[in-house]
């Protein structure tokens, strides 16, 4: 990726989903203040800062206005915060073209880039719909963390309908931070675990993340116009039966660290387990961290199928993956099929079952 088409297109990112800050009430909102079978209303002229992970726990209900922004704070470790909506809690984040819903941190003074990553949890929505585990399971990250007892984190469940709420022109900023005292627990910008297609998630940026952009484990949920930006992991990344269609999905990954645009896997556990990962993505665009880059990281790695996933991509465009530092475009898993493996996504490929193919598709949901 040269520097000037970089620097244009963040502009554009950052600008499509500014808005204005003035001088706001700070609301400080601990797991306490959210309990089950409630409802509130967060508007645009408070700023609420998260203190460490805050759960609306089942029945619960979250409105927010368009233009409210809430931040996440800035403790790492067990005092990490994120917000998560646990299984049976709704929320409706709808803000407007003009007037976004901002999540970030509490250090982002204005003055961030796509360099400033990590710097609190996240989001992460938890549903009932299914997934390929046996049972269901807790999320990653947040899951390493609470006590023996607490089922808040779980997700998955036999309700592909199920209806976590709304995010709609929703901005996720310099997420990313490790959740719990063991390294490698961050959340992503926007975790989904076993998310319903009742669930509306259209509009929304992932931006500087220091983990994925969007990863999504297992549930039907549909989504439209996501855009993931210069995230140090993985662009996007679906595991354990996923499913569900999928429009005009946007990735642009850094040059400085940079995961797969996307990586695709069918489990986490074994295999063989359905129901089976296998998406529609259609009108997607995945711009590498450029041909002559060497990120840390994945970066150079455009598409991965692996672990028994299907899943297909149509009228859709893939450059700038590094071509010419041995950067890989496609990558299918080819196993040993013996023992307790007996798929694989190449033989997934091979029955039509996972492609990528260019050209036109009839659209509806």
């Amino acid at each position: 990726m040269r520097h000037s088409l970089q620097c244009t297109l963040l502009a554009i990112i950052v600008i499509g989903f500014s808005s204005t800050i003035f001088a706001q009430n700070r609301v400080v909102i601990t797991d306490a203040d959210l309990v089950g079978n409630m409802t509130y209303n967060w508007t645009s002229d408070n700023i609420y800062e998260l203190e460490k992970l805050v759960f609306l726990e089942e029945g619960g209900k979250l409105f927010i206005e368009a233009g409210t922004r809430i931040e996440g704070g800035s403790g790492s470790n067990l005092d990490a915060s994120a917000l998560v909506i646990t299984r049976g809690a709704q929320i409706f984040a709808e803000g407007t073209p003009t007037n976004p819903i901002i999540f970030t941190s509490t250090s982002d003074d204005g003055t961030f880039d796509e360099t400033n990553r990590g710097e609190w949890g996240g989001l992460v929505i938890l549903g009932y719909a299914t997934t390929n585990n046996a049972s269901e399971q807790e999320i990653e990250g947040v899951g390493t963390i609470t006590p023996e007892g607490d089922n808040r984190a779980f997700y998955g469940g036999n309700d592909d309908m199920d209806n976590s709420g709304v995010l709609r022109y929703v901005s996720i900023r310099h997420s990313g931070k490790s959740i719990g005292a063991e390294t490698g627990n961050e959340i992503q910008g926007l975790t989904a675990g076993a998310v319903g297609a009742g669930t509306t998630i259209e509009y929304v940026e992932s931006f500087a993340s220091d983990d994925d952009g969007f990863e999504f484990f297992g549930g039907t949920v549909n989504t439209r116009n996501l855009v993931s930006a210069f995230n140090a992991d993985d662009a996007f990344d679906w595991d354990q039966g996923f499913r569900g269609k999928h429009q005009f999905w946007f990735a642009i990954q850094a040059g400085d660290k940079a995961g797969r645009v996307a990586e695709m896997d069918g489990a986490g556990g074994n295999e063989n387990t359905t129901p089976y990962a296998s998406p529609v993505v259609v009108n997607a665009t995945y711009i590498g961290p450029g041909v002559d880059a060497t990120p840390e990281g994945d970066g150079n790695e455009m598409l991965m199928f692996r672990d028994n996933t299907a899943g297909f991509y149509y009228n859709s465009i893939f450059t700038d993956f590094g071509s010419s530092n041995a950067g890989i475009g496609i990558t299918v898993e080819d196993i040993d099929n013996a023992g307790e493996k007996p798929f694989d996504s190449r033989q997934r490929l091979e029955n039509e079952l996972c492609m990528v193919q260019f050209q036109s598709w009839e659209w509806s949901y």
